[in-house]
């Protein structure tokens, strides 16, 4: 609502600045209050729910996967948005498309390219470890 109004903000401007109408009838119309960052509905997942999260992993691709996106955070909808052709393996790197028309691409730290397929399968059927309350990352002090 608020990106629609600030469109016929300007363009009632300009037409009001060339002269094509007599007065610009916009002038009065204010956009709608924000709402307070504090009175939003966000959804947070808990560090037993992360935890949780890697313990239902069944393969080392469910895990991998996981595990990029927690350490790279970025936002839901740029996470379920990645298609293979945002994910460069020889250079290490995953392009999020963001909101807002925002690419960000990430670096994810050394992620290495797979030697060869036949690694890439062994390795999928292979159990990922469970994770235990000590393995949980602990805030700094």
């Amino acid at each position: 609502m608020r990106h629609s109004i600030s469109v016929l903000k300007s363009f009632f401007g300009w037409l009001y600045e060339v002269d094509e109408i007599p007065r610009n009838p916009m002038d009065r119309i204010k956009p709608p209050r924000r709402p307070n960052p504090d009175d939003l509905d966000v959804t947070t997942v808990s560090g037993a729910d992360v935890r949780r999260l890697f313990n239902a992993c069944l393969t080392w691709t469910e895990f991998l996967c996981l595990a990029t996106l927690a350490y790279l955070g970025p936002r839901r909808r740029a996470a379920s948005n990645v298609r293979r052709r945002d994910v460069d393996l020889d250079r290490g790197t995953i392009r999020f498309r963001e909101k807002g028309g925002k690419v960000i691409t990430n670096d994810p730290g050394g992620v290495r390219r797979p030697a060869a397929d036949g690694d890439r399968r062994r390795r999928d059927r292979r159990e990922p470890r469970q994770l235990r309350d000590s393995d949980a990352a602990r805030p700094a002090p």
